[in-house]
């Protein structure tokens, strides 16, 4: 950087002074030909020379030189020796073209100025034309000063090797001072710091904080380091909790699963002896269906016997029905014997039990021969009663 800053500044205070003195060289060869036309219009060309020489005699001068156009080589001649166009330049300032450029010569590098003249009918108050009966515009001649740099650019060097010294003195400072100041204020801080998280790292001590001595970055650094630190204790402290409350509810949840698992046994146990019941129940029930199969069949069974006593009860029912109205017919023929029998009742008891037949005096009305036998016995049961 340094090196950058003096080339820069090298280059800048070089151009300047080119600058300055290019204006200086046109200046000049600008009054080298008033002086010039003035020794023209005093008739004092003879001592041209002479004006040559001091302009030579001045410092770092080191060619002067008047150059003749061709209009002034047509009416006075070529002129001396130094008068006569010899390189590109004095060429290119004949051709009316103003050359202020760097040059480089046998003495070193230096300046060229080429100022052309050029005829005017009114030349800072002089009338060129009437003299060397030339057109307006027309170019005369010029002026060639050579300046030598070697001076000015071992100034130039001088001072810029200064600089560069006073440069390189000042960074080097600066280097220091900004050594200095970094470790004081910003590698100490930050070992500081180091040597604090890596404490705070083999300690697992969330409760030291950084002392704040500064109202920098790095103070700002501190602060947000303490910060940091309250954070993470207090997320532990939260995790803690948390991870307290996690275990008293997975214990909760332990025991509500042993709960589930013994409520679950139950109820397997529960559902087996459902099942078993179950099984139970559909043995009964098939024991139940063969039952009510035996029941159904001896429910029928009865019904045919009750059937068919009651149908032999009717039977008996109508034989009773019968019989009674046997028996009243008796009792009616019985009320109509009684009093015969109160005359002379003659009775013949046999000697043995016989089938009774009673024996009157008066025959007996004979029955209705369509009387039942089963009627005829209960009649002759009842004769027998009445008999005794």
């Amino acid at each position: 950087m340094v090196i950058i800053s003096t080339t820069y500044q090298y280059n800048q205070q070089r151009d300047l002074i080119y600058s300055v003195l290019s204006e200086q060289l046109h200046d000049k060869a600008s009054n080298y030909f008033d002086s010039l036309n003035m020794m023209m219009i005093t008739g004092t060309m003879a001592q041209k020379e002479t004006l040559r020489n001091k302009a030579l005699a001045q410092e770092n001068i080191e060619n002067v030189r008047v150059l003749r156009g061709d209009a002034v080589s047509k009416l006075y001649g070529t002129g001396l020796n130094n008068q006569i166009a010899v390189d590109d330049i004095d060429r290119r300032a004949l051709n009316g073209e103003t050359v202020l450029e760097p040059f480089k010569a046998d003495w070193g590098n230096g300046l060229v100025v080429a100022l052309p003249m050029k005829a005017s009918a009114d030349y800072r108050g002089t009338n060129c034309i009437a003299c060397h009966m030339t057109e307006e515009g027309e170019v005369l001649g010029a002026i060639r000063i050579e300046y030598n740099l070697s001076h000015v650019n071992g100034m130039v060097n001088k001072r810029t090797a200064i600089a560069v010294a006073i440069m390189a003195a000042i960074a080097f400072l600066g280097y220091l001072s900004t050594i200095f100041i970094a470790r004081r204020f910003i590698v100490g801080p930050v070992q500081t710091t180091s040597k604090f998280m890596t404490r705070v790292s083999g300690s697992k001590d969330l409760s030291i904080r950084l002392s704040q001595k500064q109202n920098d970055e790095v103070g700002d650094l501190t602060n947000d380091i303490n910060a940091f630190l309250d954070t993470v204790s207090e997320s532990l402290i939260k995790v803690q909790t948390t991870a307290q409350t996690v275990s008293s509810n997975a214990d909760k949840l332990t025991d509500i699963a042993e709960n589930n698992e013994s409520t679950a046994k139950r109820q397997l146990d529960e559902t087996a002896a459902v099942e078993s019941n179950m099984q139970m129940l559909k043995e009964q029930q098939a024991t139940v269906s063969d039952a009510t199969e035996r029941a159904s069949s001896l429910m029928q069974e009865t019904c045919e016997l009750t059937r068919a006593s009651s149908i032999e009860a009717k039977g008996a029912s109508d034989d009773i029905e019968l019989l009674v109205q046997d028996i009243t017919e008796v009792s009616t023929i019985y009320r109509s014997l009684m009093p015969r029998q109160s005359k002379s009742p003659q009775f013949s008891r046999p000697s043995k039990v016989s089938p009774i037949r009673p024996t009157y005096s008066l025959s007996m009305p004979p029955l209705k021969q369509h009387v039942p036998a089963s009627r005829v016995a209960a009649l002759l049961s009842l004769r027998t009663k009445f008999a005794r």
